[in-house]
């Protein structure tokens, strides 16, 4: 009998003393997280056809606001011409998917229209509020080696740039201000969130021992998707990264999933393109909520208390976000893209794409996820968008006129591809050479950053504002070629003189 009680004395001692243990690496954990948490939304177009993409950074406002991030840490850049938009039939509305509720609601309306620039973007990041008086609210990040930071990046992308409505950010300088903010102790950690095509060129070889952790939709060398094609609105609602990234958030408990959960989720549910992760793979095992907010209510050790008297009704228990089923549709789905027509092998180790010929039905697809059969890759939301407003035009009429601008948008696509080919003729002179300039090279790196850098610049200026004309981003590769191969950017401006001497043009989508 003495024998039980003397067993069941240590047992309660070790019940006590672990308990104390682990109230012991609570408190150490709230020391830990005791900074606050910055927020920078960008969406960088502009234009009707590109709805999708602020209804994604509106989309990812509320679920920062819904979690208690006050508004003076959340950093708004969008050019705001879609919410009353002529083509708008619900002026201060916004939705995210089909009959989801209104994210535009309360959106801080930070930096708008001709605001909304790269070097804007880059002061905001690198706090510098002197730069910023007098532009939009003129808020920064104004963050602490404690803080964290998370920025999601909304936009066209090609191979090492990001687009903005008129110029474009490129990979090397954001790494280059992202790699000084850590060597001056800006933050404790930062995660980026990217929706455009080829994103991973954006972060490859570029973060090393940065502590920051990325997202990005596409690997470097493939299209990101959008979905949710709304036929009367005319355009579509939002991109398959940023949807399963923000309903899986809605639906989860950022409180016990983490990041690398998260990350493994898109990879089987982004079945479009490859998502990837890059930077420092240990910011991955943090709770989403470190990086999304925390409301006081939900833990004593909240990022910031939220304004109760600017809460939105934004409840996603109530709302088309909230108990979405995926689970059904994975058996069918996992290890396979929806790819032009066919399903295809996703091997996310490779990051490549192996074809296998099985045809696509619309019987086959499970109904369940309209995101997914809706998909189509970003370059051809123009084409598809004229195509479906062909189909239900009323009249003749208006039928007509959509077919002649969906022979425009052909046409103005044609003539930037001529350039291209005109360019690379002039500066390789030599026709057998000219071919391999063309090639998407799916191994190629880019390692010519300056190269790369004033090339591009100078097609922007002298050729076709990138920000203005979307479809110019589908030939950079181009560029890459062209460095990599050992052609200069003096080279390619000499050739730029000689052939860019035509009228400039906009919209070339």
């Amino acid at each position: 009998m003495n024998w039980f009680l003397w067993c069941v004395a240590i047992a309660v001692t070790c019940s006590s003393e672990g308990a104390r243990l682990r109230s012991l690496d609570n408190i150490l954990e709230n020391d830990s997280d005791s900074g606050e948490l910055w927020a920078v939304l960008v969406a960088g177009s502009n234009g009707w056809y590109n709805y999708r993409h602020q209804a994604d950074v509106c989309h990812a406002y509320q679920i920062l606001h819904k979690h208690g991030v006050p508004d003076d840490h959340i950093i708004v850049m969008m050019y705001d011409d879609i919410s009353n938009n002529s083509l708008n039939p619900n002026p201060g509305v916004i939705i995210n998917r089909p009959n989801g509720p209104n994210v535009y609601k309360g959106v801080p309306k930070d930096y708008t229209g001709k605001d909304v620039t790269p070097r804007n973007f880059l002061h905001i990041l690198n706090g510098n509020a002197k730069a910023m008086e007098g532009i939009g609210s003129g808020k920064v990040i104004n963050s602490t080696d404690k803080d964290r930071i998370f920025i999601n990046l909304v936009d066209h992308g090609g191979p090492g740039v990001f687009c903005f409505p008129e110029h474009v950010l490129h990979a090397n300088v954001l790494a280059r201000v992202i790699r000084d903010l850590h060597k001056k102790r800006k933050f404790k950690e930062m995660v980026v969130y990217v929706e455009a095509c080829e994103s991973g060129s954006l972060f490859e070889g570029l973060l090393p021992n940065s502590k920051v952790y990325a997202l990005t939709a596409a690997n470097p060398h493939e299209p990101s998707y959008a979905c949710y094609l709304d036929k009367e609105l005319g355009t579509y609602l939002g991109d398959v990264f940023s949807i399963k990234w923000m309903e899986d958030t809605d639906k989860e408990d950022i409180h016990k999933e983490t990041l690398k959960e998260q990350f493994h989720i898109l990879q089987k549910e982004v079945t479009t393109s490859h998502v990837k992760q890059w930077g420092e793979r240990k910011i991955s095992n943090e709770k989403l909520w470190k990086f999304l907010g925390e409301r006081d209510d939900r833990s004593k050790n909240s990022i910031r208390s939220p304004n109760t008297e600017n809460q939105l009704s934004y409840d996603t228990t109530k709302s088309n976000y909230a108990s979405l089923e995926y689970e059904s549709k994975q058996h069918y789905l996992k290890g396979k893209v929806k790819h032009h027509g066919k399903l295809e092998k996703n091997n996310t180790d490779v990051g490549d794409l192996h074809a296998i010929n099985v045809n696509l039905t619309q019987d086959d697809m499970p109904d369940e996820d309209e995101c997914l059969a809706s998909a189509v890759t970003s370059p051809d939301v123009p084409v598809k968008i004229l195509e479906s407003r062909i189909l239900t035009s009323k009249n003749d009429m208006d039928k007509d006129e959509r077919r002649r601008e969906l022979e425009t948008l052909h046409m103005t696509r044609l003539l930037v591809q001529v350039v291209m080919h005109t360019l690379v003729k002039e500066i390789t002179e030599d026709d057998e050479k000219k071919p391999a300039m063309f090639v998407k090279d799916r191994s190629r790196k880019i390692t010519q950053w300056k190269c790369h850098e004033f090339s591009v610049d100078i097609f922007d200026k002298m050729c076709f504002n990138i920000g203005q004309n979307p479809y110019v981003v589908r030939l950079l590769h181009v560029i890459v070629n062209l460095c990599e191969h050992g052609y200069t950017s003096d080279q390619f401006e000499e050739a730029a003189q000689k052939v860019c001497t035509f009228q400039k043009f906009t919209g070339i989508i």
